[in-house]
C-alpha cells in the first residue's frame, strides 16, 4: 500500500506501510528500519525537500534523511513519561549524537509533514508541531563520514 509520493528535483520519494524508497530516474534505493535510519517501516506519509533530503512520517517518530549521499539521518521522538523530546543523529546506522530537547513532536505517531520554506509542520495523533528551519545542527553535512 503506497501511503505517499513526492517528486522534487527529478527525484521520486515513495512511502508505504512496509518501508520507503527513492528513485532518481536511474537507481532505486529502498529504506527499511533494519538497514537505514528510518524509525519504522510503517510510513504514513513522505515529503521530499530536495533530491538529498526527505521527511518520513512514521508510527514511531519523525525520520529525516538529511543527506542522501552520506546516509545521514535525524530521528525526532517524544519520550512519553517525561514528555520531552529527543533527536538522534546517525550516519550509516551508527549514532553520532543524541540531543535531549525540551520541546519536540507532541506524539510519536506522525501522520503528515509539510515543508513551508525553511520551516516544517508536523501533524501527529496528538497535535501539530512547528519546527523553525534555521540554526538546527549547523555543520551536520560538513562532518566527516563515519566508516
Amino acid at each position: 500500500i503506497t501511503t505517499g509520493v513526492t517528486y522534487v528535483e527529478k527525484t521520486l520519494w515513495v512511502s508505504t506501510y512496509f518501508g520507503a524508497c527513492r528513485y532518481d530516474g536511474r537507481h532505486w534505493r529502498g529504506y527499511y528500519n533494519l538497514d537505514s535510519g528510518l524509525p519504522s517501516d510503517f510510513n504514513n506519509a513522505i515529503k521530499g525537500r530536495s533530491a538529498e533530503e526527505a521527511w518520513f512520517s512514521t508510527d514511531k517518530g519523525l525520520g529525516v534523511l538529511t543527506d542522501f549521499a552520506t546516509d545521514t539521518w535525524v530521528v525526532y521522538t517524544l519520550e512519553p513519561i517525561r514528555h520531552t523530546g529527543r533527536a538522534v543523529v546517525s550516519r550509516n546506522k551508527k549514532v553520532l549524537e543524541t540531543i535531549e530537547m525540551g520541546v519536540n513532536i507532541p506524539h510519536n505517531y506522525v501522520l503528515w509533514t509539510e515543508i513551508d520554506g525553511s520551516d516544517v509542520w508536523v501533524g501527529t495523533s496528538k497535535g501539530l508541531a512547528w519546527g523553525r528551519g534555521s540554526g538546527y545542527y549547523p555543520g551536520l553535512k560538513a562532518r566527516p563520514p563515519h566508516r
